[in-house]
């Protein structure tokens, strides 16, 4: 619960800098908040076990887990949630070895 109410209040204080027409100082609030979050391509490829030009191929087919971008390449470009990751990998975790299906 103490991460939701830490997350909320950052929020908030975005929220509260756009009402006083400080836009820029609430996209740093939030960026900064995200990238707490998420990952680059290559350490996202680096969890799943994948190469680099595996999740781009899987973003061009429109594949793989979500991803954003953020800004230009040299500041952030493609990233991934840790948790978007996580949950990608437990979509696609088996339930059954291949050694059991292959018992009589």
């Amino acid at each position: 619960m103490k991460v939701w109410k830490e997350l909320e209040a950052r929020i908030e204080e975005a929220l509260g800098y756009l009402e006083a027409g400080a836009g820029d100082r609430a996209r740093a609030v939030l960026q900064e908040l995200v990238e707490g979050e998420s990952v680059p391509e290559a350490e996202a490829a680096l969890m799943l076990g994948v190469a680099r030009r595996t999740m781009q191929n899987w973003r061009q087919e429109g594949t793989g887990p979500r991803y954003f971008k953020i800004g230009s390449r040299e500041r952030g470009g493609v990233r991934y949630s840790r948790l978007e990751v996580r949950a990608y990998c437990r979509e696609r975790r088996s339930s059954v070895s291949t050694a059991e299906l292959r018992e009589p």
